[in-house]
């Protein structure tokens, strides 16, 4: 029992840490090709598709906490990404990749609209 509550308090020490693939994943952007995911994360481990959408799914085992990402892609194209941190108590983060939960995908955001430039006619805006 000292053995898992110590474990849990390194894990949630360390979790303040960002992780090698949070901080690779963070590099990604809505917009993002997948050919930029492959090339910043590698092969995803799992992937899943629901008509135009995909979940790629990526990890990185620590010592005792584990880093999962997940870049979900809308029409071929980076919507967004999200990443978490685990306690996996039996090790190797390959088998505890969870199924995509399609309800967990992040809200599109829109893009910033461009400022209307003011115009002036004799020094008086319009």
């Amino acid at each position: 029992m000292q053995r898992i509550a110590f474990a849990i308090i390194v894990a949630l020490l360390s979790t303040g840490c960002a992780s090698s693939l949070e901080t690779k994943a963070r590099w990604l952007g809505a917009g993002s090709t997948p050919a930029d995911v492959v090339t910043r994360l590698g092969e995803p481990l799992r992937k899943d598709a629901r008509d135009a959408d995909e979940a790629w799914q990526y990890c990185s085992t620590g010592a005792l906490v584990n880093s999962y990402a997940t870049v979900w892609l809308r029409d071929q194209v980076v919507h967004a990404v999200s990443t978490q941190n685990r306690i996996d108590l039996e090790g190797e983060c390959k088998k505890n990749l969870r199924e995509v939960d399609w309800a967990t995908m992040p809200v599109a955001s829109k893009p910033p609209q461009k400022a209307k430039p003011k115009t002036f006619n004799h020094g008086v805006p319009n």
